[in-house]
């Protein structure tokens, strides 16, 4: 994992210590996303700018959705932060689909940054009618 310089806030514009700056392990964060549908299908969107388009695993378990990857470190040479707020690393998120979807039809393209996944609606079971 790579390290995340962090600074904490100094008075007067004074350049803070070493020891105010401390590094930050690339913890696994989950990347935004929207789930949309169609008539026969449910579009799910990741943002997920940065990340190598090879770097997914996307599995379909019942009606969840899980997306892994990774998204490297975007600077290049030896900086020094002063703001860091895009995360780097690991990523994990799991998205309850509306419905069930015939998992083996899934799709998925990675075009500016967002991975669309399109699923297939799987055939709803006829209604059910009880009669005593």
């Amino acid at each position: 994992m790579t390290p995340r310089r962090r600074t904490t806030p100094s008075s007067g514009g004074v350049r803070p210590t070493d020891a105010q700056i401390g590094f930050l392990p690339a913890a696994p964060f989950s990347p935004l996303v929207d789930v949309m549908e169609t008539h026969d299908e449910y579009v799910v969107v990741v943002d997920v700018a940065g990340a190598d388009d090879r770097a997914f695993d996307i599995a379909v378990e019942g009606k969840t959705l899980t997306i892994t990857g990774s998204r490297q470190e975007h600077s290049q040479g030896k900086r020094r932060y002063h703001l860091g707020e895009i995360r780097i690393g690991p990523f994990q998120r799991a998205v309850s689909l509306p419905g069930p979807v015939v998992a083996d039809e899934t799709r998925a393209r990675y075009e500016r940054g967002f991975l669309r996944i399109t699923l297939r609606k799987a055939a709803a079971p006829p209604d059910r009618v009880l009669r005593l």
